[in-house]
């Protein structure tokens, strides 16, 4: 299990794995044993992930959790690996080495490549946003809820259909609140906990079933019972979208990431170009291929 977790907590940029983590900020924020989390150091792993991971482990407090319980974990067993001189056995040593270079390597091509704080310009950012023709454009989206009845066979199928109608009759009630039906009938338990909703969704990416009945509905309309293999769908169209262009303040911070990313890239590649027209490198194509040869016993 904690295989799984250190490859996870590795993959979102790893919280600094010091036993005595050296922090402005001494407040304590997780403990076991004399390992301790402290809050500088869950900022710091907040600030070493992309803007994406972020919003996610800022949306999702079970990440964050997990990533402090992962780190308590991963500090005992650097503490019981010290303890027993782990690092200096020559195995070990060498793959240490190996990431060292790795992340020196990486880290100082980085910043030799790193665009200028002013780029883009307003007006690089313009003509590429005119150049972007239709990548620019965005199809019909809904906002939906949903009250979902399982399917079912034999005995529970009655009983079943029983909810279904009476679903079907408190929505047909004036002023029928449809997030309390949701709440109290709805089977699919993420959208009933939020009142049934289910968020924005293109067009494309609705069940064929469900996209025929909500075009038939304006914003506020709620279709019936829609059966589909795994059940009924009571759908509520909350708000819709038309197809349109997204607009240049919209698209301006990412477009600018993105040209960002490729000056990056771009400038990444031509430095170690000019690395290697100075400093030529010559392969024995002839030698290389014995290193894959077993060795000979003595």
């Amino acid at each position: 299990m904690y295989r799984t977790l250190f490859t996870c907590l590795a993959l979102l940029a790893p919280l600094h794995a010091q036993t005595k983590p050296v922090s402005s900020n001494k407040t304590v924020v997780a403990r076991v044993g004399d390992a301790e989390v402290y809050v500088e150091d869950v900022q710091s792993w907040l600030a070493g992930l992309e803007p994406a991971q972020r919003e996610a482990a800022a949306k999702q407090p079970t990440l964050l959790t997990e990533a402090v319980r992962t780190l308590l974990v991963q500090r005992l067993v650097l503490q019981e690996a010290d303890e027993k001189k782990w690092a200096e056995r020559p195995e070990v040593a060498a793959a240490i080495e190996r990431q060292r270079a790795t992340i020196v390597a990486e880290t100082y091509l980085r910043s030799v490549a790193q665009p200028p704080a002013d780029f883009p310009t307003e007006d690089v950012l313009k003509k590429a946003y005119d150049g972007a023709g239709d990548a620019l454009n965005v199809q019909r989206r809904h906002k939906l809820a949903q009250v979902f009845i399982a399917a079912a066979e034999g005995k529970e199928k009655a009983a079943k259909e029983a909810e279904v109608a009476e679903v079907k009759k408190k929505l047909a009630t004036p002023g029928a609140d449809f997030a309390a039906i949701a709440r109290a009938h709805s089977e699919e338990a993420t959208s009933a906990g939020k009142g049934g909703e289910i968020g924005w969704l293109d067009e494309n990416l609705i069940e064929e079933g469900i996209r025929t009945e909500i075009a038939k509905l304006s914003k506020g309309g709620v279709t019936g019972a829609i059966l589909l293999k795994d059940g009924w769908h009571f759908v509520k169209v909350i708000d819709r979208e038309e197809p349109r262009k997204l607009t240049f303040e919209e698209v301006k911070p990412r477009l600018a990431e993105r040209l960002r990313e490729q000056r990056a890239q771009a400038a990444s590649q031509e430095y170690v170009a000019k690395l290697l027209r100075d400093h030529p490198v010559v392969i024995n194509e002839i030698e290389l291929p014995k290193v894959l040869a077993e060795p000979k016993s003595k």
